[in-house]
C-alpha cells in the first residue's frame, strides 16, 4: 500500500482523518467521485490548511442516509 501524508488517529481506525485516496479505497469509490460528492456537499469534510480531510465513518453515514446503500461492505 502506498504511504501518504494523511493524518491518522488510530491507524486504520475509520474514526481517524484520511485524505481523498484513502477514503476512496475505504468505500470502494473513485477519487473523482469523492471530489464530486464533496463539491455537491453530500459528504462531510474538514480543511486543515490546504489539505482536505475526511472521517470515513461520517462519510459512510452521510452516504447511507442519503442513498440507502451500504458503502462500507461493497
Amino acid at each position: 500500500m502506498k504511504e501518504t501524508n494523511a493524518i491518522h488517529f488510530g491507524g486504520t481506525n475509520p474514526n481517524g482523518l484520511v485524505m481523498d485516496q484513502e477514503l476512496a479505497a475505504y468505500i470502494n469509490m473513485s477519487t473523482r467521485k469523492i471530489y464530486q460528492l464533496r463539491s455537491d456537499k453530500e459528504i462531510p469534510y474538514v480543511k486543515c490548511g490546504k489539505k482536505i480531510l475526511y472521517r470515513p465513518d461520517k462519510v459512510v453515514e452521510a452516504l447511507e442516509k442519503k442513498h440507502g446503500h451500504n458503502y462500507k461492505d461493497n
